[in-house]
């Protein structure tokens, strides 16, 4: 058997949002990302496909502050880095071993919350 994993779909998003009122508010942002990533297990005698793991991660960050007519003063940043999009990747993966669409679950090696037994 071969196994062939492929990343169907990476994805980043920041939003920002803020809350006045009469002597300042709050503002704020996210960061996200989104992966999805399909393993599956070939037979090479044949190149039938035997099993199909599919998984989601996600990573996100946010970042807040207050506003008032001074300025504004931030806590943290939301941007969108490489560190999420790797951490994305890797829970993706792990979903499709371990997740309820993972291999392992369709083998039966995990019980049905997804824990190994």
């Amino acid at each position: 058997y071969k196994i062939f994993g492929a990343l169907t779909n990476l994805s980043a998003k920041e939003d920002s949002f803020g809350l006045a009122g009469l002597t300042g508010g709050l503002i704020g942002s996210q960061a996200s990302v989104v992966a999805n990533v399909s393993i599956r297990v070939v037979e090479v005698s044949t190149g039938r496909v035997v099993l199909v793991g599919q998984g989601k991660g996600s990573s996100k960050r946010v970042s807040g502050g207050m506003a008032s007519e001074g300025g504004a003063f931030m806590l943290g940043s939301a941007n969108v880095t490489d560190e999420m999009a790797f951490n994305a990747v890797s829970k993706a993966i792990k979903d499709a071993v371990n997740g309820k669409e993972g291999l392992f679950t369709k083998m039966g090696v995990n019980d049905k919350k997804g824990k190994k037994r």
